[in-house]
Formats: structure tokens, C-alpha cells, sequence
């Protein structure tokens, strides 16, 4: 029973790295985010009038990345916890792919555990592989993050010229209250 989990883990981890391999693209575009930060700050006012928080300040914060290319698309909302506390950090990632199957991944970096739920079912995912997931999806995390500095508002779209797999981070909260009950099972 636990080869099937591990094994499936394993497929989702690759799941995962076909998904996102268009992050090159989003670190090509820090570059130019971080040129333009400042002139982003003067405008910190949305449309209707209330103030845009800054990515790159905050201490929890939820988004939607999508996808969609010849693998596949699929919705995964992040969820970032304590982001800058190095042993508190917390992650939530929930995903539904094209088949609309759902799942579900937590790590909590204070409890040194990583959990999955695929049908319904919670799995903590041995020690000896702690490591190696937690900071591949951290890494995606924080790319992503990168990707939003000086968000003013709008999604964050871009094409990978390699895959032509279109990515969009929306739905972007700074701050939100994220309970801890949220990051374990």
C-alpha cells in the first residue's frame, strides 16, 4: 500500500515538473518587474480605490495558477504561510487537472511533514523523501512569487515558447488569513 502511494507521488512530483516548465519564462520577466517596481509603488490605488498590497511584503498569500498546453491543463490554488520564516513556512497547494480529478498537498515545515490527499485519502509522505519535495514546491512557490513582484491588479499571463503551454497566476491575495488548521490534516 505504501509502494502505491510513494509511486503515485512520485508520477504526481512529474506531473508537477511537466507542468511548470515554463518557469523560465517567469524568471526571464523578474528582470524587467523588479525595473519597474518602483513606478508600481506610486500607483498602489486599484480602480476602485482600495490598496494594492506588495507580493514581495507579504507574509501569507493565495493564488491561482493555471494552466493549459499540449500536456494537459489543470488549476492549482497556492497558499503560502509565515513566507520569509525559513523553519515556520507553511504550503497548501490544491489542484484539479482536465480529468477534474482533485488533490491536495500540505507542508508544514514547523512539523517537518509533508501530506497528500488523493481520493479522499490522507498520506504522509516518508522522511526520507521530505527534502526533495519540499523544496521542489517551495522552488515553484517561490517562483511564482517572483513572477508577482509589483503586481498591480492583473493576472499574469505568459506562453512557454518550448512547450506551448500557456501559464496564469490570478486571483492573487496578499495577507489573507490563513488558519493553521489549513496545513495540517
Amino acid at each position: 500500500m505504501m509502494r502505491k502511494h510513494i509511486f503515485a507521488i512520485m508520477i504526481l512530483m512529474l506531473f508537477i515538473a511537466l507542468a511548470l516548465s515554463g518557469c523560465t519564462e517567469e524568471k526571464n520577466a523578474v528582470d524587467d518587474k523588479d525595473e519597474d517596481l518602483e513606478d508600481d509603488k506610486e500607483n498602489d490605488v486599484e480602480e476602485d480605490g482600495e490598496e494594492n498590497g506588495y507580493v514581495e511584503q507579504a507574509s501569507s498569500l493565495r493564488y491561482t495558477y493555471t494552466w493549459d498546453g499540449p500536456q494537459g491543463s489543470g488549476s492549482w490554488i497556492y497558499m503560502g504561510k509565515n513566507i520569509g520564516e525559513q523553519d515556520n513556512f507553511k504550503l497548501r497547494i490544491e489542484f484539479t487537472d482536465d480529468e477534474q480529478q482533485t488533490g491536495l498537498i500540505v507542508a508544514n515545515k514547523e512539523l517537518r511533514k509533508i501530506w497528500t490527499v488523493i481520493n479522499d485519502e490522507w498520506t504522509e509522505i516518508p522522511e526520507e523523501y521530505y527534502e526533495l519535495m519540499l523544496d521542489s514546491w517551495v522552488q515553484q512557490f517561490e517562483t511564482h512569487v517572483i513572477s508577482l513582484y509589483g503586481w498591480t491588479g492583473q493576472s499574469v499571463v505568459y506562453t512557454d515558447p518550448e512547450t506551448g503551454t500557456t501559464v496564469t497566476l490570478h486571483s492573487v491575495e496578499i495577507d489573507p488569513n490563513l488558519p493553521d488548521s489549513l496545513f495540517e490534516p
